[in-house]
């Protein structure tokens, strides 16, 4: 969760906010701040439960007492020796480039070229971070479709639904509504149309290789599973589709702005509980491998 928000803030920057930053007036001069604390949160967070991850895969790995196993003469094995080290080495690295890229940032707020270009270098490094998730998971040694079929599905989910905790920040951090927060929703919404299209066909692309067929989705507990994430999902289009139709349309004269608010924050709480769905099915085989 803490390096899709972290992609997903950057990602916001670039494809959101730059696009209607000009011109936008007051409704966005908070923009800044919001970034910054999302950010200043995600990186200690990414930092540490990838820390935690990667002690509790040595415990697995090893069959040793915790005590032995997280021993520095193991946890340099699991490191230097296996693939799982490997790619944990590609997302130290990751993570260490986007926080070279978060203190530079502060030196350059007020710069329009060396921010867009720091943002951009932001963008891919978290970009790296996440995405490299794909190869600690299930599809991993599954073939070539469904491994980069959970690449693109889990980098275009930095832009839906992860870009809605960007989102509820700019929002909730606005006190009254104005052009410039009716362009940043309907730039957003545009967005989420094309990410919504790609996340839900990379998502048939990689239950078509762990399902195992549509009767899993109720005879297994891995199927069960996916079918509460399909449902959060769901809920979380719907919300998004009302969003689009109805409360846009009354962000400029305030009526519609504490309804859009509210909407908002309700899609992050069950974009949470989609992350811990996402969190359950990697931890259980999948059924189409039964």
């Amino acid at each position: 969760m803490a390096c899709l928000v972290l992609m997903s803030v950057f990602a916001f920057d670039r494809v959101v906010v730059g696009r209607v930053l000009h011109g936008a007036g007051g409704a966005l001069s908070g923009w800044h701040d919001v970034f910054g604390r999302i950010v200043k949160w995600a990186l200690p967070v990414a930092l540490l439960t990838g820390g935690w991850w990667f002690a509790l895969a040595t415990v697995a790995m090893s069959g040793l007492p915790v005590r032995e196993a997280l021993a520095a003469d193991t946890l340099s094995v699991v490191w230097n020796h296996t693939h799982f080290g490997w790619v944990w080495k590609i997302r130290l690295a990751a993570w260490a480039g986007t926080a070279i890229v978060d203190i530079a940032l502060v030196k350059v707020r007020d710069l329009a070229w060396p921010r867009g270009l720091l943002m951009w270098l932001g963008l891919v490094s978290s970009g790296v971070l996440c995405v490299s998730l794909v190869w600690a998971g299930h599809a991993e040694g599954d073939g070539a479709w469904q491994l980069w079929g959970d690449v693109v599905h889990i980098g275009v989910c930095g832009v839906w639904p992860g870009g809605l905790a960007p989102l509820v920040g700019v929002v909730w951090g606005t006190a009254e509504a104005s052009p410039g927060l009716e362009r940043l929703v309907k730039w957003f919404s545009n967005w989420s149309l094309t990410a919504v299209v790609i996340v839900s066909v990379t998502g048939v692309i990689n239950a078509y290789y762990l399902l195992g067929g549509p009767g899993n989705l109720f005879a297994t507990g891995y199927g069960r599973v996916l079918l509460v994430k399909l449902v959060l999902f769901g809920v979380i289009l719907g919300l998004g589709a009302m969003n689009r139709v109805y409360l846009r349309r009354g962000i400029t004269t305030g009526r519609n702005l504490a309804k859009l608010r509210m909407n908002v924050a309700v899609e992050i709480a069950l974009a949470v509980g989609v992350v811990v769905a996402v969190g359950y099915l990697g931890l259980m085989p999948p059924a189409g491998h039964g």
